[in-house]
């Protein structure tokens, strides 16, 4: 999955998509958008590389937060990452139990 994301042409990619995400930031936070009224699942990974290893508690806090703020569930993922990579059978069944609500 990651080794393609370091071709020459994804790494353009990648730098096109992260100037279209700087340029909207301004337009973002003039008007956010409306929190979603239903069907939320955060999913949030319980293992952090060295680097993101000292924010995990806050940013699962935050996670946990935003849940309870739109009435949705927080969910563990045994993951360190990329949850979908790594965890896709949980993903798989949080969209299941999305779509049969």
């Amino acid at each position: 999955m990651l080794a393609e994301d370091f071709t020459p042409r994804d790494i353009a990619q990648t730098r096109q998509e992260i100037r279209a995400f700087a340029a909207a930031i301004d337009e973002f936070r003039r008007r956010p958008p409306e929190p979603p009224k239903s069907g939320v699942i955060v999913m949030a990974a319980t293992r952090a590389a060295r680097y993101q290893a000292g924010s995990l508690d806050v940013l699962r806090e935050y996670q946990r937060r935003y849940a309870e703020q739109v009435g949705g569930e927080f969910e563990d993922v045994d993951s360190e990452h990329i949850v979908p990579a790594e965890r896709p059978e949980q993903i798989a069944a949080a969209i299941r139990r999305l779509v049969q609500a």
